[in-house]
């Protein structure tokens, strides 16, 4: 079986959009999603990094990779980019959440700003992105995967830090509605 829950022949063609790809975990597992035969939507913030990443797929896998930028904390960006993606690669069969930010501060010494970017990003955009691919699936009439990325730190409390590494991605304690949506997380 593969990520799709089909049964990965060559011919078959899957699709994932994937926000969070320009290095480490993100990149890799982007790679490995073309090497499964999914033509991957490569979401970025940053426009240069989004086309690195979808150059080395396109130049090393046979699915395709298109690179797109995104700023997760945007919602309109957010589901417009969805419905970009479902017009230049197909249905979306697997969203993954991995885009992120942390700031390792002491309480006393974090600056405002980065504290709202942190909570834009890490709370507001992953909420965007599940509901926006939930969306998604339930206009395609069937389920899909979501797969939300979450820090190390999510699950640790380090003394005398702000816990800025946080990512909310307890697949337990979210409804998404709509039938054969799955969704989890992993801890990177």
């Amino acid at each position: 079986m593969t990520l799709s829950g089909q049964s990965g022949g060559q011919d078959e063609s899957k699709s994932c959009h994937y926000h969070g790809t320009d290095h480490g975990i993100g990149a890799a597992i982007a790679k490995r999603l073309a090497q499964e035969n999914f033509k991957v939507g490569v979401a970025e913030i940053n426009q240069q990094t989004a086309e690195k990443t979808a150059a080395e797929i396109n130049q090393n896998q046979v699915a395709n990779a298109k690179a797109y930028v995104l700023d997760v904390a945007q919602c309109d960006q957010v589901f417009a980019l969805h419905h970009q993606v479902v017009q230049d690669l197909g249905e979306i069969d697997v969203f993954v959440n991995n885009a992120g930010v942390a700031y390792i501060e002491t309480i006393v010494d974090s600056d405002p700003r980065e504290v709202e970017r942190l909570f834009d990003v890490n709370l507001k955009g992953t909420y965007w992105g599940i509901q926006a691919a939930a969306s998604q699936f339930q206009l395609q009439g069937h389920g899909g995967k979501i797969i939300n990325a979450a820090s190390l730190a999510s699950g640790k409390l380090y003394p005398a830090k702000c816990l800025f590494g946080f990512k909310v991605c307890n697949s337990r304690t979210w409804s998404i509605g709509g039938e054969g949506i799955n969704q989890g997380s992993y801890h990177g």
